[in-house]
């Protein structure tokens, strides 16, 4: 059972957040592209959820639909295919990035490649023994 008004509790605190950390960027200086992006993006995710809790606590209906949606089993298979793809994609990619630096000679990009795949593997080999106990 979602809590919209919990949710919109936390999502406002994260809002305040992100705005005043990208304020105080702005005040100190630090307007690199990369600070903005990264707040505004944050701030544009979080007023786009609290839009939906303000929704989800006005309608019930909308609520109840959006439960629905959320703990539909077809939703949760075609997530879990979609991260299965999403991941492995990623992992390729990081193969691919280390096998090309390492053929061009850049060492540094080459360990920031592989350690990607080791925690990749780490996080993997943990979350699964993890998820073997408790189902």
């Amino acid at each position: 059972m979602i809590n919209p008004k919990k949710m919109l509790v936390k999502n406002l605190v994260f809002l305040f957040l992100f705005a005043g950390f990208g304020i105080g960027c702005v005040i100190s200086g630090r307007t690199t592209p990369s600070y903005i992006g990264f707040f505004a993006g944050g701030m544009a995710v979080l007023l786009i959820s609290v839009i939906r809790l303000f929704k989800m606590m006005k309608s019930e209906a909308f609520k109840k639909q959006y439960e629905i949606a959320v703990s539909d089993e077809r939703t949760k298979m075609i997530n879990a295919k979609t991260s299965e793809i999403t991941v492995f994609t990623l992992l390729m990619t990081c193969c691919a990035g280390g096998f090309v630096s390492m053929l061009i000679g850049r060492n540094d990009y080459l360990y920031i490649f592989g350690g990607l795949v080791i925690l990749f593997v780490l996080v993997h080999s943990i979350s699964k023994a993890v998820l073997n106990k408790k189902f």
